[in-house]
């Protein structure tokens, strides 16, 4: 029989990670409708994509009708986009079965710690841990599907090292040292995550003169204030010439192919990173500053060290200014990511069927 699946989602990492599942759904001969959130920048995505989808401004006059005609409803638990998502979930709950996915490990903790759901969705056993124990949840709540996005990335994994030679040529980085930051997307912490960086850059230079930086900015600072994508690339951009370090911007080379020509990681926290991690890449440094630190205790109720990958010991923190010599020398000794890889092994396959095989086993 025919069942119909409802989506909501606020931002791109979310869209990435519902298109294939709604494709495969599609594909089954079932029906899908998808809204997105006015204020993020999914449609984005989902346009570029094909998949049909109704852009929501917050308030919707025939959810209820929607959410009867559906046999399960599925939100993505976004960061920043969120009204669509609550006000979708507050309509469905105790009416149709509810799921919560995330696209990234702290997604459930951040502006949802209070919402419930009659299914929560996990990246892998060390996410649905944590969900669980936040959350007092038994655990068939807790469902470990993995993120359909990331599976783009496993074909990646047997040829790393062709690709990162082949990304370094392309990029003329020849034998030096190349560090990527992937910056925060969130109002909240972006001042802080550009000033740390900086010091980062000052840093490098200091102990590298004519390394190279590459910034990956978030797309969707714009629709905090046009023009702040180009305020920060202008400030990064005067860093790195009073550094001696060597601006490279990426020219539309795929972010999975940036991490693994990378020598180093910046992040607080990001899609790309955690896909570096899941390929077994390049050691990620999370850039965990006092204002972020008091976000992540505050907003997204998680205590130090935050991140599941730093509290197994995968990667490397920076939580003061004064940390980075220390750290960047750390970071770039061979034997270091040896270490932080020790138990790293690949994924045992795709996702996004297990993802489906969920969905279908939680709906009615």
């Amino acid at each position: 029989m025919q069942k119909k699946f409802l989506f909501a989602v606020g931002d791109a990492s979310g869209a990435r990670m519902f298109v294939p599942v709604i494709n495969n759904l599609i594909a089954f001969g079932d029906c899908v409708e998808v809204l997105a959130d006015a204020d993020g920048i999914a449609y984005q995505v989902l346009s570029s994509e094909k998949v049909a989808y109704t852009t929501c401004p917050g308030e919707m006059h025939n959810l209820d009708q929607k959410i009867q005609e559906s046999s399960v409803v599925v939100v993505n638990t976004c960061a920043s986009a969120v009204r669509v998502g609550k006000n979708v979930a507050e309509a469905a709950r105790g009416k149709r079965p509810l799921v919560f996915s995330a696209d990234g490990f702290y997604n459930h903790g951040f502006k949802w710690q209070a919402e419930s759901a009659d299914y929560w969705f996990a990246i892998n056993e060390a996410h649905a841990s944590v969900i669980r124990k936040s959350k007092h949840l038994p655990e068939n709540q807790v469902r470990v599907t993995g993120q359909p996005a990331f599976d783009s990335c496993l074909h990646l994994i047997p040829h790393k090292g062709w690709i990162r030679n082949e990304m370094r040529r392309r990029l003329g980085l020849s034998d030096a040292l190349m560090v990527v930051w992937f910056s925060q997307g969130m109002p909240d912490v972006i001042s802080e995550d550009v000033w740390m960086v900086e010091m980062a850059i000052q840093t490098l230079g200091q102990l590298a003169p004519g390394s190279f930086f590459l910034p990956r900015i978030h797309p969707k600072l714009d629709k905090i204030r046009w023009g702040l994508v180009n305020e920060i690339q202008s400030a990064i951009q005067r860093k790195c010439e009073e550094s001696c370090v060597r601006l490279v911007m990426s020219n539309g080379i795929p972010a999975e192919h940036i991490c693994l020509a990378a020598d180093a990681i910046l992040s607080i926290t990001a899609t790309d990173d955690i896909k570096n991690w899941i390929m077994g890449g390049p050691l990620v440094i999370h850039i965990l500053g006092p204002e972020t630190q008091k976000w992540f205790e505050t907003d997204v109720r998680l205590t130090r060290p935050y991140l599941l990958e730093l509290e197994s010991g995968e990667a490397l923190a920076v939580y003061e200014p004064e940390d980075w010599s220390r750290v960047l020398v750390q970071a770039f000794d061979p034997s270091t990511v040896v270490s932080l890889r020790k138990n790293w092994t690949p994924p045992t396959g795709p996702s996004t069927m297990n993802f489906v095989k969920t969905l279908y086993e939680v709906s009615v």
